[in-house]
Order: structure tokens, then C-alpha cells, then sequence
């Protein structure tokens, strides 16, 4: 109990309060926060609310406890984990502050360089770190836009720039951003010989007569 009761002729019910003031926890993203809360009975178990509504056990949240220790594990956290989280005893209730300390995005795989030929196309590949970074492409740190010139992929954090039609021009040093980082390649568009493009014309007129 929490304290000492005297119910001659009653069954007494102590209340379940805490030992001592839990403390606010600081992680950073990507890492298991644990926060946890002290009570006065070995067996009581308590309840862990977020935005009033409670937590289960699940990949993302793990609930313990170790004697009087109660422990809430919060695995992968994210900025948007960030936030009060609410101890319930049933007789009394204490908020620990969760704060997430957001890491920068990276590129996990850089681009490469790339060559191809004039009329065909080009590709260029790189792989995030993180989801829900705004990302730009740029051609010699010219901002570029989805058209039909440029087409901008994403596959979770796989990116793509395909770049179609090639002319000579394309060649150059293209870029991509995502917050603070960045990966640079360069494309080399190969020109056809004049005999190669003769020949394809004459093939092209043959097969169209």
C-alpha cells in the first residue's frame, strides 16, 4: 500500500500511487525510447495513454514491468513520436514528455555515372536513407520538372530520373537534393555518326514504303 489503513470489519483497497516523479526522455530517431514510471505495489499494472487513447503491446510499443519499475518501450521511433505520453495507476496519473531528435537524410547508394546514346535514353538511380524528404533534381544546378522530357520516379526510397530522347545538350552534371544532402553524376550523350544515321533513315524509309 501507499500508505498505512486501518478498515476494522472492511476489505481495504490501497491506492497505487507513484514513488517518485518520472522523468522526461530524449532519443534520437531511429533508436528505442523507454519511459518509465515508478508505483507503490509490486503487482498493480498501469496504463499508457497517448492523446487519450491507450496503448497496446505491438511492434511498435512494448509495455513491461519490473516489480514497482513499469516500462514503456517505444521501438523505431520517428519525429512524429515526439510528444506527452500519460502513466495511469487508476488512482493517479503522470505525463512523461517524449522528445525525438530528427537525424538528416543520407543517400544509402550515390549516383553513377552514366553514358548513352544520342536518340535513346538515360537513366539515373539513387537510394534514401529515410521516407518523406521533399526531393528536387537538378541538370548543372538548374532546378528540373516532371515533363516529357523528364520523368521523376520513386519507389520507397529508390529514385529514379529517366531522362528520354536524348540530345547532345543532355550531357552535363545532374544532381539530386533531399534536405541538407545531395548526390552528383554526370551524363555523357554519345553522338551517332553521320553514316549510322543515314543508314537508319534509309532502313526507316524501306520499312515504312
Amino acid at each position: 500500500c501507499a500508505y498505512a489503513v486501518s478498515c476494522p470489519g472492511l476489505v481495504c483497497q490501497c491506492s497505487v500511487l507513484f514513488e517518485e516523479n518520472p522523468k522526461d526522455v530524449a532519443v534520437i530517431e531511429g533508436e528505442t525510447a523507454s519511459l518509465c514510471c515508478t508505483t507503490s505495489d509490486l503487482t498493480s499494472l498501469v496504463t499508457w495513454r497517448r492523446h487519450q487513447v491507450p496503448l497496446q503491446n505491438s511492434d511498435k510499443y512494448e509495455m513491461q514491468k519490473k516489480g514497482k519499475v513499469n516500462l514503456l518501450l517505444i521501438h523505431d521511433v520517428e519525429p512524429q513520436d515526439t510528444g506527452s505520453y500519460i502513466c495511469d495507476t487508476g488512482d493517479e496519473q503522470s505525463s512523461i514528455k517524449l522528445t525525438v531528435t530528427e537525424l538528416p537524410p543520407f543517400f544509402q547508394e550515390e549516383l553513377q555515372n552514366v553514358e548513352a546514346e544520342e536518340g535513346g535514353s538515360a537513366s539515373l538511380y539513387c537510394e534514401l536513407s529515410k521516407l518523406g524528404v521533399p526531393i528536387q533534381w537538378k541538370k548543372d544546378r538548374l532546378p528540373l520538372k516532371a515533363c516529357r522530357k523528364y520523368e521523376m520516379r520513386q519507389d520507397g526510397c529508390f529514385l529514379q530520373l529517366y531522362i528520354k530522347e536524348l540530345k547532345l545538350e543532355d550531357s552535363g552534371t545532374y544532381s539530386c537534393q533531399a534536405g541538407s544532402a545531395e548526390t552528383v553524376a554526370s551524363l555523357r550523350v554519345k553522338g551517332v555518326s553521320r553514316t549510322l544515321r543515314v543508314f537508319s533513315d534509309c532502313k526507316f524509309k524501306m520499312e515504312n514504303k
